[in-house]
């Protein structure tokens, strides 16, 4: 039996829960009906919808069996973690020390309570300002970390990106879209998690992102959609972290005609001293104030 919270969060389907893990669908079955390792929510139809925390279960079931422990036993040792996750998890998720508690959760090398934890972690951080400084200083801290915790930081970057990837899906899902629509794009040395944070503080916006999916190099050379029409912005991500190459700020925008666009850099970004006409210049860590859209 379900509760009435994993039904409003249930949206993957098998076949999303498949390709998502690599696990064909006829053993996700098996490993429910024999094993009990998740209990899908059921749609009127019949149909198997999986929650975030599902996933959790089920990556977390890949790495326990790719170390050789049969599949029998997997249940069992996550149930297990899961009790001693509540244990030591932070009881106060606003004011704890949440690089610490990440990296310890690295460290741990558990999947299930890297998933929890992070998922903590964004709920606590409402200003995504600031999220996304601790986000950005989590993802730098391999020094921290030995050889085989440095694999698991690159699980939690994967997580990361999921579940903020996750929180765009209930937004589209739940909320009204805005006819306003921005784009947005990122330089090849951006982490996509960031992309996705600036996505949900775009719909937080009342605006609508619209994400351009391959990154560019060159700003001269970003590929943009054809018709520019439906559009009210853009948004240009640069490393927050790599000091930017001069480039003409008029030429780059050029392409978008007349509407606005922000370019986000590093600290020194604003100190670019060429001005373009519907742009603005935003330096790390200000990417995420108001976007505000000039009224035509």
């Amino acid at each position: 039996m379900t509760d009435n919270k994993n039904d409003q969060q249930a949206l993957y389907p098998i076949r999303e829960i498949s390709r998502l893990t690599g696990i064909k669908p006829i053993t996700l079955r098996a490993w429910e009906r024999r094993y009990g390792l998740v209990e899908p929510v059921r749609t009127t139809s019949g149909h198997r919808l999986y929650t975030e925390n599902h996933l959790a279960i089920i990556k977390e079931a890949m790495m326990l069996v790719a170390t050789g422990l049969p599949i029998s036993q997997v249940k069992g040792i996550i149930t297990e973690r899961s009790k001693l996750l509540k244990d030591t998890s932070p009881a106060n998720a606003s004011s704890c020390d949440w690089h610490d508690v990440i990296i310890q959760a690295i460290q741990a090398q558990s999947y299930q309570q890297l998933h929890s934890l992070t998922q903590r972690m964004i709920d606590a951080k409402k200003d995504y300002a600031s999220l996304a400084k601790h986000l950005l200083k989590l993802s730098q801290s391999a020094n921290e970390l030995d050889t085989n915790s440095f694999f698991w930081q690159q699980v939690w970057l994967q997580e990361l990106s999921q579940q903020l990837y996750y929180r765009l899906h209930l937004w589209r899902k739940q909320n009204y879209q805005s006819k306003e629509m921005v784009l947005i794009v990122k330089h090849q040395d951006t982490p996509s998690w960031l992309q996705k944070l600036m996505g949900l503080h775009i719909y937080e916006q009342g605006l609508t992102p619209v994400f351009i999916e391959q990154s560019f190099k060159n700003i001269n050379q970003v590929i943009l959609p054809d018709n520019l029409t439906p559009f009210r912005g853009a948004i240009y991500l640069f490393s927050p972290l790599q000091k930017q190459e001069e480039f003409d700020i008029n030429l780059a925008v050029k392409p978008l005609g007349s509407l606005q666009s922000w370019l986000m850099g590093c600290a020194s970004f604003e100190n670019n001293d060429q001005a373009a006409i519907a742009s603005e210049l935003r330096a790390w860590p200000f990417w995420f104030e108001p976007i505000t859209l000039d009224q035509n």
